[in-house]
Protein backbone atom coordinates (compact mmCIF):
# COMPACT_ATOMS: atom_id res chain seq x y z
CA UNK A 1 0.00 0.00 0.00
CA UNK A 2 1.64 3.71 -0.68
CA UNK A 3 1.42 6.66 1.96
CA UNK A 4 -1.48 7.91 0.63
CA UNK A 5 -3.60 4.12 0.78
CA UNK A 6 -2.71 4.37 4.02
CA UNK A 7 -4.33 7.67 4.98
CA UNK A 8 -7.59 7.35 3.09
CA UNK A 9 -7.66 4.33 4.67
CA UNK A 10 -7.24 5.82 8.30
CA UNK A 11 -9.64 9.07 7.64
CA UNK A 12 -12.10 6.16 6.00
CA UNK A 13 -12.28 4.45 9.01
CA UNK A 14 -12.15 7.22 11.75
CA UNK A 15 -15.17 8.41 9.55
CA UNK A 16 -16.69 4.89 9.94
CA UNK A 17 -16.63 5.08 13.79
CA UNK A 18 -17.67 8.23 13.93
CA UNK A 19 -20.92 7.87 11.90
CA UNK A 20 -21.32 3.63 13.59
CA UNK A 21 -19.91 3.54 16.75
CA UNK A 22 -20.10 6.16 20.19
CA UNK A 23 -16.45 6.92 19.22
CA UNK A 24 -14.97 9.60 17.05
CA UNK A 25 -11.01 9.30 18.02
CA UNK A 26 -8.41 6.71 17.23
CA UNK A 27 -4.89 6.17 18.47
CA UNK A 28 -2.18 5.03 16.74
CA UNK A 29 -2.46 1.39 18.13
CA UNK A 30 -6.17 1.58 16.44
CA UNK A 31 -4.70 2.48 13.74
CA UNK A 32 -1.71 -0.56 13.40
CA UNK A 33 -4.79 -3.16 14.77
CA UNK A 34 -7.26 -1.56 12.05
CA UNK A 35 -4.45 -2.44 9.11
CA UNK A 36 -3.55 -5.85 10.31
CA UNK A 37 -7.53 -6.76 10.28
CA UNK A 38 -8.82 -5.23 7.86
CA UNK A 39 -5.78 -5.37 5.22
CA UNK A 40 -3.63 -7.93 6.84
CA UNK A 41 -0.83 -5.74 6.86
CA UNK A 42 1.28 -5.08 9.46
CA UNK A 43 1.83 -1.78 10.40
CA UNK A 44 3.93 -0.79 13.24
CA UNK A 45 2.60 1.54 16.03
CA UNK A 46 5.80 3.68 14.78
CA UNK A 47 4.73 4.22 11.15
CA UNK A 48 0.83 4.54 12.43
CA UNK A 49 1.97 7.59 14.82
CA UNK A 50 3.85 8.54 12.19
CA UNK A 51 0.71 8.72 9.36
CA UNK A 52 -1.40 10.33 12.33
CA UNK A 53 1.01 12.96 12.91
CA UNK A 54 1.29 13.42 9.46
CA UNK A 55 -2.72 13.84 9.01
CA UNK A 56 -2.98 16.23 11.99
CA UNK A 57 -0.21 18.69 10.67
CA UNK A 58 -2.09 19.08 7.43
CA UNK A 59 -5.04 19.42 10.08
CA UNK A 60 -7.27 17.02 8.18
CA UNK A 61 -7.94 15.65 11.48
CA UNK A 62 -8.26 17.06 15.15
CA UNK A 63 -4.69 16.34 17.16
CA UNK A 64 -6.45 14.69 20.36
CA UNK A 65 -4.90 15.12 23.77
CA UNK A 66 -3.96 11.40 25.17
CA UNK A 67 -1.92 10.32 27.44
CA UNK A 68 0.91 9.08 26.11
CA UNK A 69 -0.42 7.94 22.35
CA UNK A 70 -0.65 10.12 19.42
CA UNK A 71 -4.32 9.81 19.12
CA UNK A 72 -6.67 11.66 15.97
CA UNK A 73 -10.30 12.78 15.81
CA UNK A 74 -12.68 13.62 13.42
CA UNK A 75 -13.19 16.71 12.20
CA UNK A 76 -14.98 18.91 9.80
CA UNK A 77 -11.64 18.60 8.16
CA UNK A 78 -12.09 14.63 7.67
CA UNK A 79 -15.22 15.13 6.14
CA UNK A 80 -13.76 17.66 3.26
CA UNK A 81 -11.27 15.82 2.68
CA UNK A 82 -12.88 12.42 2.38
CA UNK A 83 -15.20 14.40 0.04
CA UNK A 84 -12.65 15.74 -2.26
CA UNK A 85 -10.44 12.22 -2.41
CA UNK A 86 -7.62 13.99 -0.64
CA UNK A 87 -4.71 11.18 -0.24
CA UNK A 88 -6.39 9.26 -3.33
CA UNK A 89 -3.63 7.53 -5.54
Amino acid sequence: MTQNQKLHAILRHLDYISNHRSKSTLTASDVSRYFFKEFEVEIPISEARRLCQLLIDTNVVSDVDASDEVCIGYSKSTSDALKSAKYMD
